[in-house]
């Protein structure tokens, strides 16, 4: 490797994020050192549903699932308007805000222990294969053999049934600043009425409701006896659900995926994955000539699509 290219490795030391409007997108974000905040909580899973319900529909984004499990969430979405990373800013806000206002023993520090990852899903088959990931993360982790059996959220029910869920969210800010200037302003007029809406993969949209129902169900069914026969491969089994019920919140989990970077494309096809990575690595490109003669002081300079210009003072006199 060259010295240039031994520079740029340690001045870009994260994947720089692109937004892209064209594919759908896995985002997963962690808790620090994996510890389980997102348990046997219904009420701070209710808040975050809410949220998740708002930012929906402040940012436009087009969600096909959304899963709660322990010490991470998985969601599976699209961002029509390019804006994934103010999404994931003020979701994950608040997200942090409801374990700190939920679970007693949290304490202070971050919730999540690094940035959230993000995946491009560049073909239908990768978003239905992605989808079913999402749906099958309890049996894959060894939380449960069914779906049903973990007592968190999971989008799959609500997926397939076609049904949406409005949650109520309170305005704090907002309540606040009324409350400054009428000490008799009600909060009874802060909340706000959210509908958390799941898209239909575009593989079934010519089905009927009840022919989705059963090719949703179908997959899943085939795709959970290979990770059971899988795991029992391996040696291993499951939880229940009263030992699962017993698990306390900020516990540390007995096994966890740490470290490692994700790829940055989720794809069977190489052609696709071929396709995105060039345009990936061209726009990166692009962005660090730009961000370079930024910091030189030519503030003038053209940053490409999906990037942001740099949040620093320049380096020029």
């Amino acid at each position: 490797m060259s010295n240039l290219n031994t520079k740029k490795q340690k001045i870009w030391s994260q994947p720089i994020r692109v937004e892209c409007s064209d594919h759908p997108q896995l985002i997963t974000s962690r808790t620090v050192n994996s510890r389980l905040w997102f348990v046997n909580n219904p009420k701070m899973e209710e808040r975050i549903l809410g949220f998740l319900a708002k930012y929906q529909q402040q940012y436009g984004v087009i969600i096909y699932a959304f899963v709660m499990v322990g010490n991470h969430y998985h969601l599976l979405a699209k961002f029509p308007l390019a804006n994934r990373a103010a999404f994931c800013r003020d979701f994950n806000a608040r997200i942090a805000e409801a374990a700190r206002y939920y679970v007693k023993s949290f304490g202070s520090g971050p919730l999540f222990g690094r940035r959230y990852t993000c995946q491009a899903i560049p073909t239908e088959k990768d978003l239905e294969d992605c989808f079913y990931y999402c749906a099958l993360q309890p049996v894959s982790s060894g939380l449960s053999d069914r779906i049903s059996g973990y007592p968190a959220y999971n989008s799959f029910q609500d997926a397939m049934n076609q049904r949406n869920r409005t949650y109520r969210v309170f305005r704090g800010e907002d309540y606040k600043n009324a409350k400054r200037k009428n000490p008799k302003t009600k909060a009874l007029h802060y909340w706000s009425y959210y509908t958390l809406e799941l898209s239909v993969l575009s593989t079934s949209e010519s089905a009927s409701d009840s022919q989705y129902k059963q090719q949703l169900l179908k997959q899943l069914e085939t795709r959970r006896l290979k990770l059971i026969d899988a795991r029992r491969s391996e040696g291993k089994g499951f939880c229940n659900k009263e030992l699962l019920r017993k698990v306390k919140p900020g516990s540390l989990p007995k096994e966890s995926k740490t470290g490692g970077r994700r790829p940055l494309v989720l794809t069977i096809c190489p052609i696709a994955r071929r396709k995105y990575l060039e345009w990936y690595f061209a726009t990166v490109e692009a962005y660090r000539s730009a961000s370079h003669a930024f910091l030189a002081g030519n503030l003038e300079v053209d940053f490409p699509p999906g990037t942001y210009r740099p949040t620093c003072k320049v380096l020029a006199a």
